[in-house]
């Protein structure tokens, strides 16, 4: 304090130039040279050094700053021996110093000041040594180590060891579960044995690591028909009742259904080989059907194209009695007809069928004489007609080759050409006028006259009988001349109507009307009578260009009428011929 209160009025005597007024006796002690406000009178210490004088910041210089005796006191630093330069002092080896001194540390806590690998920097390692300088010796570094007593590699959690390195008979894990038994460890497969041989906790099924070949697969049975169903599986150390060793069943809610069912007609895989029905070859055929193939669709099976299926297709059927299967018209159940086919199956065709349906054949009847005409009464049917049968029946008798429709008529008292009239016109019975004329020469309406075979007529008036042929050959008239060219005949006086009445009726009579030679055009209109009626009534006109005109009066008559109109030579009945059936009326 002293001090400061002289420092203070050294101070107070400072003058501009800080030179400090003192007694002329001290005058030089009393000088303040340093110019730092304390002359050595007044305690500074090193008056050269205007930072040092009493009161001055103590400054770690090794100078005494403050000239209280002491150098760089309180401002100096603690260093720390650092003998193996690790840059960690040795605690119990302080040193001060302004500035850190060679071989010295600021840092303070080096346990082993003699080994540059330990101290507080290091990091510990397990060596029996504390490197870190924590206190502890290989603290946190050692390691745990287990007794490996079955010397599987895994030790017994139960008996631990902590060392540097592992002892005689340990291990680095705590991983066995049983260290009695070398096959039991983390590293050993899981089987089937009621033991957690892996050391996992799971013991056999329980463990999903488990070794699925030490145990047995299998599938479940809920059929109870000894095969199991593919869809599900089953691994077991010992399979369950209900689960069998098998993946064979395709169907395990039917017991009948597995690989030792037979195959049947069912609509189902009996026997699980993907096969179904007649798709099988090992069908139990029993349960299905035969049939044949019915290629026409008739109802009917063709004999040589067997067919076996559970179900028949649509183009068969239960038979095989069809002998063309081409043909639907041809089965047992057609009828036989004339066609050279076997139609219903029988094994006989067409004739030689009994139940042939002869309505589809041929009529044909008998040629007994060999003339190409059949007898009427002996009619044939057949498909094929016999050699002696022909497709008519014209033959009016089939005793005489002579007797049939190509042969001509001949008057004998036989219908020769079979057209149902006898002797027709090969027996032409006509009034024989020429014999007429003969008799009663050319009178005009003579009566009565009796022509060939007995059949007499008689004439009204206005008739006459004409006479003279020039040729021979009755029956044509001919304007050639300015006679006629035959006159054999009755001629028309010009009576405007006459009649000519026969004693028996004829049918088809023919007689030929016409005009003489010079004679004016004429219109003769000809009616026919039997029994009092009248059969036929006809007109013609004969011109100078249809002189001769031929009449056939049809039917039975026994009159005939004429009425002419016109003058002079007018007409004439030529040749009146009777062609009627059988022979001429006697």
């Amino acid at each position: 304090m002293k001090r400061l209160l002289g420092l203070a009025r050294l101070v107070g005597c400072f003058n501009d130039v800080g030179v400090v007024k003192t007694d002329p006796d001290t005058a030089e002690d009393a000088v303040d040279r340093d110019g730092d406000g304390f002359p050595a009178t007044s305690g500074d210490c090193d008056d050269d050094d205007p930072a040092v004088y009493p009161g001055h910041s103590e400054a770690c210089d090794e100078v005494d700053n403050d000239c209280d005796g002491e150098i760089d006191e309180d401002v100096t630093s603690t260093f720390y021996s650092d003998a193996d330069a690790d840059g960690w002092g040795d605690v119990d080896a302080p040193v001060s110093a302004c500035e850190e001194p060679e071989a010295a540390s600021a840092r303070v806590g080096d346990c082993d000041d003699g080994d540059a690998a330990v101290n507080p920097d290091a990091v510990e390692v397990c060596n029996g040594v504390d490197d870190d300088c924590q206190g502890g010796i290989d603290d946190g570094v050692k390691s745990t180590f287990y007794m490996d007593a079955d010397a599987d590699g895994f030790g017994d959690s139960a008996l631990p060891f902590e060392e540097c390195s592992a002892p005689e008979g340990t291990v680095d894990n705590d991983g066995d579960c049983d260290d009695t038994d070398a096959a039991v460890n983390p590293d050993a497969l899981e089987v089937c044995n009621e033991l957690d041989d892996d050391c996992d906790g799971d013991v056999d099924a329980a463990d999903p690591d488990i070794d699925t070949g030490s145990g047995a697969w299998g599938w479940m049975d809920a059929d109870a028909d000894t095969y199991g169903d593919p869809d599900a599986p089953m691994w077991a150390c010992t399979l369950p009742a209900g689960v069998v060793e098998n993946d064979g069943d395709c169907d395990d809610v039917d017991p009948d259904v597995n690989p030792d069912a037979a195959e049947v007609c069912n609509g189902v895989d009996d026997e699980c080989d993907t096969l179904v029905d007649e798709d099988d070859p090992d069908v139990d055929t029993a349960t299905g059907v035969y049939g044949w193939t019915d290629a026409d669709a008739d109802g009917y099976g063709d004999t040589a194209a067997p067919v076996w299926a559970c179900s028949l297709p649509a183009d068969a059927v239960t038979n095989d009695t069809d002998c063309d299967d081409t043909d639907a018209a041809v089965s047992p159940s057609a009828a036989e007809v004339c066609n050279g086919v076997d139609d219903e199956c029988d094994g006989m065709v067409d004739d030689d069928d009994p139940s042939v349906d002869l309505s589809t054949g041929d009529e044909g009847w008998t040629d007994a004489d060999a003339d190409g005409y059949g007898d009427p009464g002996a009619a044939v049917t057949a498909c094929t007609l016999p050699t002696d049968t022909v497709a008519n029946d014209d033959d009016c008798d089939d005793t005489d080759a002579a007797v049939s429709p190509a042969d001509a008529e001949v008057c004998n008292g036989i219908d020769d050409d079979c057209d149902g009239t006898v002797d027709d016109s090969a027996c032409t019975c006509m009034v024989d006028f020429a014999a007429a004329y003969a008799a009663y020469g050319a009178a005009a309406n003579p009566g009565s006259y009796y022509g060939a075979y007995g059949l007499s007529f008689s004439m009204g008036s206005g008739y006459g009988l004409i006479g003279g042929d020039t040729n021979g050959d009755p029956g044509n008239w001919s304007d050639g001349g300015t006679v006629p060219d035959e006159a054999w005949g009755l001629w028309d006086f010009g009576s405007s109507t006459n009649t000519l009445t026969f004693s028996t009726a004829v049918t088809n009579v023919v007689f030929d009307l016409a005009r003489t030679a010079g004679a004016s055009d004429i219109t003769v209109a000809v009616n026919s009578y039997n029994g009092g009626s009248m059969v036929a009534s006809t007109t013609y006109r004969l011109t100078g260009g249809s002189s001769v005109q031929t009449v056939w009066l049809g039917g039975s008559v026994d009159k005939i009428e004429t009425y002419i109109t016109g003058s002079g030579y007018a007409y004439a009945i030529d040749n009146l011929e009777y062609d009627g059936t059988g022979t001429c009326p006697p």
